[in-house]
């Protein structure tokens, strides 16, 4: 127990006094400073950020939604219909060809 104490006290001895030591007035008031800085700046990036979204578009009504939604069906709806009669003109023409070597 004392052979721990005495290594404590000579490990305190060799840990120079800075680290030890609080802060001083001038190290605070840069600390102060320097969060200051950070508050403003991210009050500034936080402006920004408003002024962006209230020039952003407002999103789009309902009625607009399901137009869209209509018109990309229909377009979908035709482009099955060219993609069914190329597949089906090509699955005629394999019955054709094969067809023909009989």
């Amino acid at each position: 127990m004392i052979r721990l104490t005495h290594i404590f006290l000579l490990g305190l001895l060799l840990v120079p006094n800075s680290l030890l030591a609080a802060p001083t007035l001038e190290e605070l008031q840069k600390q102060i400073a320097e969060l200051a800085a950070t508050v403003e700046k991210l009050n500034s990036q936080a402006e920004q950020n408003k002024a962006k979204q209230a020039t952003a578009k407002p999103a789009p009504s309902v009625a607009e939604l399901q137009e869209t939604v209509a018109e990309l069906s229909e377009e979908l709806e035709e482009m099955n219909d060219r993609v069914d009669k190329t597949e089906t003109h090509t699955a005629t023409d394999r019955v054709s060809w094969y067809g023909d070597l009989r």
